[in-house]
């Protein structure tokens, strides 16, 4: 945490210099633009994921999250859950075709030690080794992210398990251009 303070310090100190040495700020997005960062392979840490399950497919996908998201965000909102990142969606199994069933588990990370609330699942995942991207614009456009990741991880023949994520690291909602998402793909680690 002591290298985070720091970080905020200098953030602090280069906001406070007077315009003059600073550049302009780039223009805010317009509405309904996203934005697809770069792919990346990385090596992330295990964590503990606190979560609920059903099956659905891409078809239902909307109707699944307002049946799961409700359980955990009550049980983050009584105090069972003390979640140290953000809203995760896992996707076992899912595929481009609408009708075909996959497993969807929407949940957070939390705290080693949290207990185990009623009807929440808690599982150790990872360590990953994944292909990520991060995107940022409103969740109608998501789907370019998903084509420039699986794009890049066929051009280098990389082989990707049916193991997909969306960890939501801030959110205003739907249509917002502010949400930001990182994509993870996990990969074999052959590649």
């Amino acid at each position: 945490m002591r290298n985070q303070y720091g970080f905020f310090a200098l953030v602090a100190l280069a906001l406070a210099m007077p315009s003059v040495i600073r550049a302009d700020p780039p223009a805010a997005a317009p509405p309904g633009s996203a934005n697809v960062g770069d792919v990346r392979v990385q090596n992330l840490k295990a964590y503990t994921y606190a979560f609920v399950s059903t099956q659905t497919s891409l078809n239902k996908l909307q109707d699944a999250i307002a049946e799961l998201m409700p359980r955990i965000d009550a049980a983050m909102d009584s105090g069972a859950l003390r979640p140290i990142g953000g809203v995760v969606f896992t996707y076992h199994g899912a595929t481009q075709d609408p009708t075909k069933p996959f497993t969807l588990d929407i949940g957070v990370m939390v705290k080693d030690g949290n207990a185990k609330p009623d009807g929440i699942q808690l599982i150790k995942v990872g360590p990953l080794y994944c292909a990520t991207v991060i995107y940022t614009g409103p969740a109608a456009q998501l789907g370019q992210a998903y084509g420039k990741l699986y794009g890049e991880i066929g051009r280098h023949g990389w082989q990707a398990s049916d193991v997909s994520r969306e960890v939501y690291l801030y959110w205003e909602g739907a249509e917002s251009v502010n949400n930001v998402i990182q994509v993870q793909a996990d990969l074999s680690p052959t590649n």
